[in-house]
Parts: C-alpha cells; structure tokens; sequence
C-alpha cells in the first residue's frame, strides 16, 4: 500500500513540478544547480525513458533554501502548493464522503439516483421481455404479452400503491415486447425496490 502510494505521489509530483524522494521527500527540481550533490534521485517518464529529478541529501535536511518557482515556494516544510495539497488530500481519500457503512460507489443505485433526483418525482420503468417464439402462433403471443404486462403492472402497482398506471405496450418485432411504466417515486429505494422485483418477472431480457 505504501509503495502504491509513493508511485502515485510520484506522478502528482512531475505534474506539479516537484520530485518526491526516498530520503526526505520533497525535492524541487531546480536543485540540480546545487553543488551539494549528495544523492540522485531518478525516474522514468511514461515513455519509458528515465530521467534526473535532482540532487538530494539523506541525512534528514534538504538542500533547498528559499528558491522560487513559477509563482511558487520551494519545498520547505509547508510550503507545498494548494494544488498539490489537494492531490495528497484526495488520494488519502480526506475528502470522500461518508457512507455510513454503505458502500459508495458506480454500483450503487441509490447513491446515484440521490445524487440526481429530488424526491418526489416522476418517473419511468422500462422493462423488456421475450413474449413470442416462431414456433407458435400469434394467439399464443399475444396472451403471453397479456400475462407479461400485467406482471409488470401489478409489481409497480403493489410497491407505488398507484392505481392508475400510465402504461405504453409496443412490440419489439415478433419475439420481444418493451413497457413503460410512468409512476410517482418517493425515494432511491423505492426505485430499487421495483427493479429488484421486476427481476423476478418471468423471461424479463432487461430493465431500465
């Protein structure tokens, strides 16, 4: 973990204008002009080819005094930029949220429909399913889309409590049928509630 750390600083480093040693830390770049040259720190670019940060000293002090660079102070002690702060602070994970032991991430679908929508609100269900087969005929489909979409219909009914359900039915070729279901939500895991129940409606291919 530490390793993985130290190489991430080190790419935030060469963006920043700093380089990042083993000995003590943070070298700014124009210390190659220092005649105390007591250590050389390298590194490779990401084409692979290495290149010299500066000359460092291992000895607990760096030789780096006051020196200015682009509108910045050289490293000492505290005088790191806001900028590179920042990146520190972010790959510490300082300012990620907290999740109150629920996980927070792009696969969490209340995290994300929180993040987008204000509740109450309007909103719709799509689901598709396979509800025909060539080896049938079409009276055999269409009782099949029948029974398909009153599955959908009564699984959104029972979780909305909507007894008026805008519901749009369009055939997707001989084989699939697609419905829309517009109803009113309350909260993100009303939402996932629904979803995890359509998942249970027999030949669902996929529901956004």
């Amino acid at each position: 973990m530490h390793m993985l750390l130290h190489n991430l600083l080190l790419v935030l480093a060469t963006t920043s204008r700093y380089a990042i040693t083993r000995c003590t830390g943070l070298v700014h770049p124009t210390l190659a002009r220092e005649k105390r040259r007591h250590s050389i720190y390298f590194g490779t670019n990401f084409r692979g080819r290495r290149f010299r940060f500066g000359y460092i000293s291992c000895n607990g002090q760096d030789d780096s005094s006051t020196d200015s660079f682009s509108g910045n102070n050289a490293v000492n002690g505290d005088d790191l930029t806001d900028r590179f702060k920042y990146k520190v602070n972010a790959l510490m994970g300082t300012y990620d949220p907290i999740s109150g032991g629920r996980p927070d991430d792009e696969n969490q679908t209340g995290n994300i429909i929180d993040a987008l929508i204000k509740f109450p609100a309007p909103y719709s269900f799509t689901v598709v399913g396979k509800t025909g087969d060539s080896h049938v005929g079409e009276k055999h489909i269409k009782d099949k889309r029948s029974s398909f979409v009153d599955d959908i219909v009564h699984v959104i009914r029972d979780r909305t409590g909507e007894e008026q359900l805008v519901t749009r039915v369009t055939p997707r070729g001989k084989n699939f049928t697609k419905v829309v279901v517009d109803v009113t939500v309350y909260s993100s895991a009303m939402i996932e509630d629904i979803y995890n129940a359509l998942s249970g409606i027999e030949n669902v291919v996929m529901k956004f």
